[in-house]
């Protein structure tokens, strides 16, 4: 990815991005974004993360007995925020925007709970929901 957002980022920067890769192959399961290079390379763009705690199962069947699964996502507030939120919401899950970029690693726990819950039901058609009074 970070050799990507490089060659790239002239074209990338001042527009929305999502980061929705999971860099699975580092040695620090911890660090699986790429939002540092992307705010390095891309200092005028509104930075998500988002897509990428679900298999794919999930976007391509959102629904469970009828209801969609919550996508949890993180970045900016304000116009950007509606148009990644629509984009969420057609594919068929829900927005649940948890806070700014900074938010990342939280929406990264998501992935590494999501996995390893898949992982140990054997079943990667599973999708989280947030429930409020």
């Amino acid at each position: 990815m970070e050799e990507t957002i490089v060659r790239h980022a002239a074209q990338l920067d001042g527009k929305i991005l999502i980061d929705a890769a999971n860099n699975i192959s580092s040695s620090d399961m911890n660090n699986v974004n790429s939002l540092a290079v992307f705010r390095a390379h891309t200092p005028h763009a509104a930075i998500y993360r988002a897509f990428n705690t679900y298999g794919w199962e999930n976007f391509a069947d959102p629904l469970y007995q009828g209801v969609p699964g919550d996508l949890f996502y993180c970045g900016p507030a304000g116009s950007s925020q509606t148009v990644v939120e629509q984009l969420i919401s057609e594919v068929g899950l829900r927005p649940v925007r948890v806070g700014d970029a900074d938010q990342a690693d939280l929406v990264d726990s998501l992935l590494r709970f999501w996995f390893t819950l898949s992982h140990s039901q054997g079943n990667r058609h599973l999708a989280l929901k947030l429930l409020t009074r």
